[in-house]
């Protein structure tokens, strides 16, 4: 890890909470960057030198809250839409690849009454 002249690391990003984690997710690396006033290549470039870290907590972090909010009864597009991705389509395909089966499935066989009560409205 690249540490300043101080000895620590740059702007302390291996310490980031996890809202901040949630807002990176969310709206992304350029958002966050202008929010502590630097650019995001700036950022990009602490980050490759604070090591993989931030990287793994952003997936750590991504693979938890997936998990927490299909345990509710959130949409799969909206809660598709508060991990940052694209449409519920994107979430689909990272859902099935990191955890082997649908959300969809998951939540039905994990939390049936929830997935019956969605079943309901639609």
């Amino acid at each position: 890890m690249a540490t300043t002249r101080q000895g620590r690391a740059p702007d302390g990003y291996e310490s980031l909470s996890e809202d901040e984690l949630v807002f990176i997710l969310r709206y992304g690396l350029g958002n966050f960057a202008h929010g502590r006033g630097i650019s995001e290549r700036t950022l990009r470039r602490r980050l490759v030198r604070s090591g993989p870290r931030l990287v793994d907590r952003l997936e750590t972090t991504r693979r938890t809250l997936a998990t927490e909010l299909l345990a509710t009864d959130i949409s799969i597009h909206d809660l598709a839409r508060r991990l940052g991705f694209a449409s519920a389509q994107t979430f689909g395909r990272y859902f099935k690849r990191e955890f082997g089966e649908t959300a969809t499935n998951m939540r039905k066989n994990r939390w049936p009454s929830r997935s019956a009560r969605e079943t309901d409205i639609a």
